[in-house]
């Protein structure tokens, strides 16, 4: 399933905007207030509705609450278009609205879809494909890494979507499910010589390998009970990594889990599909990884849709054109240029409002400097280049920009 129509109207701080996604990668940029994480709400909001009524017909999803209708305006909708499931509408209107009384939310596209769903998972005993949806909101957190497990039950296909929406990414219920298959894999190997590796921990094994080429052996211990890993071959203990490391290591952990369990007969579940909601991903996040997160989620998922939104230009650095969403007070603001490769001050400058990516004393000096040469005042044009020399260095590139010119002004 892929949404490939989003329409947002008075919904927060989104007057009116209609986006048409990238089937891949969707990344969502502006300062802050802008509406990024409303956009990603938005689509939660509904996705909250298909996971309630898969599990009850009659279940209810998130509602819009009147505080989230946009000021001065009498109601809100939101709405989603997918490829193969129709159109799903929310709205909320104030109780003072008495128009248009024939407006109302409308789930029937996606009622007949899930009923589809319904049948083909009695009929095949469960043995069959469900897209997977999940938010990590910016609030995300590793919770402490559970001493103790809660008695052991089955996980079944529906299980996925098991607080995928709530945007906290605890590792209780992965510790839980990961030591659950893994038992059941090592039984397997004790009793049975010509018995393989679990489909579904192999997919995980394979997401972590994906994203971290240096761990390896991720496995549960038993005394004392942990999970455990070895870095550069020696072994740590998840729960002494860093901040950043098991923030990273927990999504990737928790949306290749839901991936296996929605996708039991794939000969990989990676390849499954999924509607994937991520705020601010460069949290926690070293530049480095930051410049590579993007090409491995679609290295790794190659068939979820991701929704994304971000405040780094590393990350930006990594996206083409048509996959970026620049958003303004509000508003989808056109994309002139492409971010595809362009140097982070560049980007910094284009499309996070930076004035200058310099400190602001240098940048003041800098202009400064400017404004002497122009004027001709040599000597305390001289002077401040002194200051940025020994500030920045000799082979700065605007300190080189600055001294060329002034020579050139000499020869004329």
């Amino acid at each position: 399933m892929k949404i490939s129509e989003l329409s947002i109207h008075n919904f927060r701080g989104i007057p009116d905007m209609n986006l048409f996604p990238d089937q891949h990668i969707n990344l969502i940029v502006g300062v802050n207030g802008a509406g990024k994480s409303t956009v990603l709400d938005a689509i939660s909001c509904l996705l909250s509705w298909y996971i309630a009524r898969i599990n009850n017909p009659k279940g209810n999803g998130n509602v819009i609450s009147l505080d989230d209708i946009h000021h001065h305006t009498d109601f809100c909708e939101i709405s989603i278009k997918t490829d193969i499931s129709g159109r799903w509408s929310l709205l909320r209107k104030r109780p003072y609205n008495k128009t248009d009384k024939g407006s109302k939310s409308d789930f029937t596209d996606m009622m007949e879809y899930i009923r589809g769903i319904r049948s083909n998972l009695d009929e095949t005993q469960q043995l069959c494909s469900i897209p997977v949806m999940a938010h990590y909101q910016v609030n995300r957190s590793v919770t402490n890494i559970p001493l103790k497990v809660r008695k052991h039950k089955r996980f079944d296909v529906l299980d996925t979507y098991e607080n995928a929406l709530d945007g906290v990414q605890g590792f209780r219920r992965f510790f839980e499910w990961y030591r659950e298959r893994e038992d059941l894999e090592n039984e397997g190997f004790r009793y049975n010589e010509s018995h393989t590796e679990d489909m579904q921990l192999k997919a995980v094994r394979s997401a972590l390998t994906s994203f971290f080429p240096e761990y390896t052996h991720v496995r549960i211990q038993r005394n004392p009970l942990a999970m455990v890993l070895e870095k550069k071959g020696e072994k740590f203990n998840i729960a002494q990594l860093s901040d950043g490391e098991k923030c990273y290591i927990s999504l990737v952990s928790d949306l290749s889990r839901r991936l296996a369990i929605a996708n039991p007969t794939l000969n990989n579940p990676l390849e499954g599909e999924g509607i994937v909601l991520i705020d601010e991903i460069e949290l926690h996040l070293h530049p480095q990884w930051q410049m590579e997160v993007i090409a491995k989620l679609k290295k790794t998922f190659p068939n979820c849709q991701f929704f994304i939104t971000t405040h780094s230009p590393h990350v930006v650095s990594d996206i083409k054109k048509e996959q970026l969403v620049l958003i303004n007070e509000g508003q989808k603001v056109s994309i002139g240029l492409n971010t595809y490769g362009k140097l982070v001050n560049d980007i910094l400058t284009d499309y996070f409002g930076i004035r200058s990516p310099r400190s602001l004393e240098v940048q003041v000096q800098m202009d400064e400097a400017k404004s002497l040469l122009l004027n001709n005042e040599v000597g305390a044009f001289e002077e401040k280049m002194k200051w940025l020399e020994k500030s920045l260095g000799k082979g700065d590139i605007d300190v080189v920009a600055l001294k060329l010119e002034a020579a050139r002004r000499n020869q004329e």
